[in-house]
């Protein structure tokens, strides 16, 4: 059984980073891991990845997974990531369910 959520724990800034990009338009994932990397040593705790600078309505719903999934994998342990969701609501399931796996 998982722990209750503690709504407290979200009194904090919230980060919403922006989405790194290579010269031919995919994701920089390497840089993407660096940048939160960095923000999370530095105390961030919060993360809204691919959800505020207009680069959701861009990304695919595997991009968006896969910016997710390197925000779980390099910020710290206690860290909260939350998966942005939008559009129809089967989109904001499927990627809600996916993010869920990682």
């Amino acid at each position: 059984m998982s722990q209750p959520f503690d709504q407290h724990s979200l009194r904090t800034v919230h980060l919403v980073p922006l989405t790194a990009y290579n010269e031919d338009g995919s994701l920089n994932l390497e840089a993407q891991a660096e940048h939160t990397a960095r923000m999370s040593a530095a105390g961030m705790r919060v993360f809204l990845p691919g959800a505020g600078t207009s680069e959701f309505h861009s990304l695919s719903t595997d991009e968006i997974v896969e910016i997710v999934r390197v925000t779980v994998e390099a910020s710290h342990d206690d860290a909260m990531v939350f998966a942005p969701v939008g559009f129809q609501p089967q989109h904001a399931i499927e990627i809600g369910e996916r993010s869920m796996e990682l």
